[in-house]
């Protein structure tokens, strides 16, 4: 969902307001099932092999385009500091299971 994702933010400006980016995020990380749990390695039965930093690594791509182009952009920098933290904090059932069903 990476490089998806990414394309969508450049090639329509919807996903770069704050609704559009809200879905988007729902869309092609929570709904197509990336894997929150292992790969921030939630939960002590995670297989360390199993852990990346996937959706860390899309965060810092769009921090960089938000950087380079911050009129094109509906948010700022906030949002994005405040999604990483939440994914890390677990407080939110969206970035700490693995499929949409254990959400």
């Amino acid at each position: 969902p990476q490089i998806s994702s990414l394309a969508q933010i450049m090639l329509d400006p919807h996903y770069r307001t704050l609704r559009g980016f809200q879905t988007l995020v729902e869309k092609e990380w929570c709904s197509f099932g990336h894997k929150f749990g292992h790969r921030l390695g939630h939960g002590n039965l995670v297989q360390p092999g199993e852990v990346s930093p996937v959706f860390m690594q899309f965060a810092d791509a769009v921090y960089q385009m938000l950087r380079q182009f911050p009129s094109n952009f509906e948010f700022t920098d906030t949002l994005l500091e405040a999604m990483v933290a939440q994914t890390r904090a677990c407080r939110f059932g969206s970035f700490l299971f693995n499929r949409e069903c254990e959400r």
